[in-house]
């Protein structure tokens, strides 16, 4: 496709190898790779980044336009049927994601070519029937393309640059000057999609007054689903209104935000919100139960999340929305940061082995007192006596906050992220990161420790956004209690086999992290141990004790927080 794009300049409109003639563009149609949808898109979508380059007249511009992206519709919804890698929608194909982004924000800019060519135009009465009603609903297609490569930044939780926001209202004021930014269009035949230019820019301000930062991928993409099947109760308004609380000011500031009641609207604002659309969203909270509906299949959301969905939009679009409770105050300060169950316990055990007195030496080339921080790790037995170093080898570090730097050092390095603190309060922090692996969701467990402190305490990622320049943002919510390593194993009735074994492997221990606070004990434990109250063996603190699981607290993306109570009895071996 890109030699096809080089013999494009300086063709002739009546060339049958240009896509300025109807032959040419048949034949580049008919071309176009067909096996695999995200080539198809690609190669759909080059015409449209090339748009100006060309040079073709506004006519057969127009037309070979229209019709490539009609043409790219069904593979562009075969390509995001496949948006995830997992049915569950917890991980972005990153190549999809790809194609996807690259082909919204390519159909804009090409068919903004061809508006700028009708905008140029002295009186709107120079345009035929045809190219006035063609700007109508070119101007719909720029405009939702624009709104769809935005949610797919937020599905990486990434800003888009101040432009992006220029485009947007720019386009809505010509539209609205045009005339038709409110006619009821097909945007793409055989769709069953109708929308107009106004619907398309109320979509695309409705996300972004969403709390998409608190929300998962899979459930931006619920998002998406519900603004467009409810987006007929949206509207704008000329100042505040209960259903209208959101305000843009694209003459001051980019983006959208919540306004306050009383206060007295300025020149240039433009108030809107989701109307009777939240009397909907109600409506479809009460009817969520143990099914997802089918109108939301392409979303991949299970049950949890949609009913999850459903409640911070109704909480954050209220009148009253959610209000913060404790005061930040700023914080300068670096931290360690690890995720899920199994990696944040092994990092407390860490922790528990230096502070257990536990020394690191290369003698015998053991880069630490194996006996010892197996027990503490694994709830084994007998403790052994540190060794200490051998003459003439490197001594010992002296302090236990040395000793468990060092054991993260030697470690694997690609189980912790350096942080930097921004701000703190009562419940939870704010944090940059600078350098990120990409793995952060919200509803996700961390550990953390700040680099003076020997002491790992445990959050759950609430809000993430990423700036233009790449940094991530975090709001984390800390659970209460003093974290320690703990396993746990479950009976299995069998007096042959007593010990339930960890599915796909002969083990029967399970991971666990044990919170403690006030006479109140909690566990964390991996998605899908907790099958109900349940007894059970828990390691802790280097012994076993019996114990009784209650209820789940919460349930995360990689965690569950479950209720237990300890067994009033003496200690097994």
């Amino acid at each position: 496709m890109f030699k096809w794009l080089a013999k494009q300049f300086n063709k002739d409109n009546d060339d049958p190898e240009s896509l300025a003639s109807e032959k040419g563009l048949e034949n580049f149609i008919a071309a176009v790779p067909v096996t695999v949808p995200a080539r198809t898109v690609e190669a759909l979508g080059e015409p449209f980044e090339s748009a100006r380059s060309l040079g073709f007249a506004p006519d057969p511009l127009r037309r070979a336009l229209k019709r490539l992206d009609e043409r790219a519709q069904e593979p562009v919804q075969a390509v995001r049927e496949r948006l995830f890698e997992d049915e569950n929608g917890r991980d972005i194909a990153d190549g999809a994601w790809l194609v996807l982004a690259r082909y919204f924000r390519n159909v804009h800019a090409g068919y903004d070519v061809w508006l700028e060519a009708v905008r140029s135009r002295s009186e709107p009465g120079e345009l035929s029937d045809e190219e006035r009603g063609d700007a109508v609903l070119i101007a719909g297609r720029a405009m939702a393309a624009l709104g769809r490569h935005k949610a797919l930044m937020r599905m990486r939780y990434r800003d888009v640059d101040p432009a992006y926001w220029d485009r947007l209202h720019a386009l809505a004021a010509w539209s609205s000057a045009f005339g038709g930014s409110r006619t009821l269009l097909e945007l793409y035949p055989r769709s069953g999609y109708q929308s107009s230019i106004e619907r398309e820019y109320l979509i695309a301000l409705a996300y972004d007054a969403a709390p998409i930062g608190n929300l998962l991928p899979a459930q931006l993409v619920g998002l998406d689903v519900l603004l467009r099947r409810l987006a007929t109760h949206f509207q704008f308004a000329d100042s505040y209104r209960d259903t209208a609380p959101f305000v843009i000011e694209p003459e001051r500031e980019p983006g959208v935000r919540r306004s306050l009641k009383g206060l007295s609207a300025r020149s240039g604002q433009r108030f809107f919100g989701v109307g009777g659309a939240y009397a909907q969203l109600a409506a479809l909270r009460k009817q969520a139960g143990r099914e997802v509906p089918d109108w939301m299949a392409h979303a991949h959301l299970d049950p949890a999340s949609y009913r999850s969905l459903l409640d911070l939009l109704l909480q954050h679009w209220s009148s009253q929305p959610p209000q913060r409770q404790h005061r930040r105050d700023r914080v300068e300060a670096e931290m360690l940061v690890s995720r899920g169950v199994g990696q944040v316990r092994r990092m407390i055990a860490a922790s528990e082995y230096a502070q257990a007195g536990g020394l690191l030496s290369y003698e015998d080339s053991a880069p630490y007192d194996h006996k010892l921080f197996g027990k503490i790790r694994f709830g084994s037995v007998e403790q052994q006596a540190a060794p200490q170093p051998a003459q003439g080898i490197e001594a010992a570090p002296v302090t236990p906050l040395e000793t468990l730097q060092k054991f993260e050092l030697e470690g694997d390095r690609q189980m912790t992220e350096r942080w930097m603190l921004t701000d703190s309060s009562a419940n939870g922090f704010g944090a940059l990161a600078s350098a990120h692996g990409g793995w952060a969701r919200t509803g996700m467990l961390i550990g953390f420790r700040r680099l003076d402190s020997l002491d790992w305490n445990i959050a759950v990622i609430r809000r993430l956004s990423r700036s233009a320049e790449g940094k991530l943002s975090v709001g984390a919510q800390a659970i209460e209690g003093n974290a320690l390593c703990a396993r746990v194993r479950f009976g299995s009735g069998d007096a042959g086999n007593p010990w339930v074994a960890v599915a796909g492997t002969n083990d029967a221990f399970h991971d666990a992290i044990l919170l403690r606070s006030e006479g109140r004990s909690h566990i964390l434990l991996e998605p899908g141990i907790f099958a109900g109250p349940q007894e059970c063996m828990l390691s802790f603190e280097r012994t076993w004790r019996r114990a009784r699981l209650e209820r789940s607290l919460e349930r995360g993306y990689d965690f569950e927080l479950v209720e237990f109570n300890l067994a009033a009895e003496a200690p097994v071996a």
